[in-house]
């Protein structure tokens, strides 16, 4: 099945009709399996009746938020990394986390995680410790790619 993408399951339908017989043969087959579904999404609200779901407004999608009835997708926590940049205490291993604690399978926002990657890969080769408080310069480095992953966090599809 080319629509699995680790425990999700992800395809896009052009009438709901073809949309609700596939779901009956992805349960059938799930359930023959012995891994039965336990919730199905879409942003069709006719659909969302029929198979019964009880899913949130937004859900997480291939590690991404996905708000159902705007149908965008969003990059988790990018105000988050904002803020934790202004205290001026920012570290190789906290902007570390900060780049790996969102998951970007689509590749939609890579060509800023690589802006960040290319800075830890230079902090590495100047020797700073993982604990070391980086120098402003760094740090303003930094808090100028946190804030472009900030501008990119909501994103229609």
């Amino acid at each position: 099945m080319k629509s699995f993408y680790v425990d999700n399951f992800l395809k896009t339908y052009d009438s709901v009709p073809e949309m609700k017989a596939e779901c009956k043969q992805v349960k059938v087959l799930l359930a023959d399996t012995g891994m039965p579904l336990t919730g199905w999404a879409s942003n069709v609200v006719e659909f969302d009746e029929e198979v019964e779901a009880d899913e949130p407004k937004v859900v997480t999608v291939l590690g991404m938020k996905w708000d159902r009835s705007k149908d965008a997708l969003s990059l988790k926590g990018g105000k988050k990394m904002n803020e934790s940049v202004r205290d001026g205490k920012l570290t190789k291993l906290k902007l570390f986390s900060l780049l790996v604690s969102n998951f970007d399978p689509l590749g939609l926002v890579s060509p800023v995680f690589m802006k960040g990657k290319l800075l830890l890969q230079d902090l590495w080769g100047e020797g700073v410790e993982w604990g070391e408080v980086l120098s402003l310069e760094r740090q303003h480095q930094a808090q100028e790619i946190l804030e472009q992953l900030e501008s990119v966090e909501v994103f229609g599809v």
